[in-house]
């Protein structure tokens, strides 16, 4: 979603030509990497992640050396630069976001929904920096939530043999009947619907892989 937003073109391809965005800011970082097993990765999608939650260089190092990456707090803050340079649209549309955050108090989903971070009368500096550092977070984690409670509605409507027990994150599970075996007709159904069925017209694709289980241990 944060290609979506920021209409990055580099962020963007990345997902439209289904590369994986770890690998990829691994080699912005350090000019390489080779692959998944590659630890380089790890330390980028480290990065990814304190890139989406706002964190700060010293947060960053010390996620890392937690990590098994032993890195200082000047290491971590060059590897946020090299991204910001890699991907400088997407870092533009982050900072506009924060300063409408300082603005107005509030972010906005993508399905119109506000979260309030900071109150305008709060003297509280911490709490106006943390409210600072979560405002494209809320962006991209509202959104999405938007989007998946669109998908689990629209799924009920044409999977209605389908129960929903459980969504963690971005994974839905549902309970079939096993006197019932889920059909390739249904399972392309649902995946047409939690791809495409939100209505969200987006830059990038949604990919939902669906997995048919017999058991718990299955899953």
């Amino acid at each position: 979603l944060m290609a979506h937003f920021s209409g990055d073109t580099k962020l963007i391809s990345v997902f439209n030509n289904g590369w994986d965005p770890h690998e990829v800011t691994a080699h912005a970082i350090f000019g390489e990497c080779d692959g998944h097993d590659d630890p380089r990765r790890d330390i980028g999608k480290t990065v990814n992640y304190a890139v989406g939650y706002g964190a700060e260089a010293k947060t960053l190092a010390k996620t890392l050396c937690l990590a098994g990456f032993p890195t200082t707090q000047a290491e971590a803050k060059g590897y946020q630069e090299a991204v910001a340079a890699f991907y400088p649209k997407l870092y533009r549309w982050m900072n506009a976001v924060i300063w409408q955050a300082k603005e107005t108090h509030y972010i906005e989903t993508i399905g119109g929904h506000r979260r309030r971070l900071v109150s305008s009368d709060t003297d509280d500096w911490t709490a106006k920096s943390y409210g600072e550092r979560q405002a494209v977070n809320a962006v991209v984690q509202g959104s999405a939530a938007d989007i998946l409670r669109r998908v689990m509605l629209r799924v009920q409507e044409f999977e209605p043999t389908l129960t929903l027990i459980a969504q963690v994150h971005d994974e839905l599970l549902w309970e079939y009947d096993p006197a019932r075996p889920v059909s390739y007709t249904t399972i392309n159904s649902l995946r047409a619907v939690c791809e495409a069925g939100h209505g969200f017209d987006l830059k990038v694709p949604l990919v939902f892989v669906p997995k048919v289980c017999e058991s718990w241990s299955e899953k």
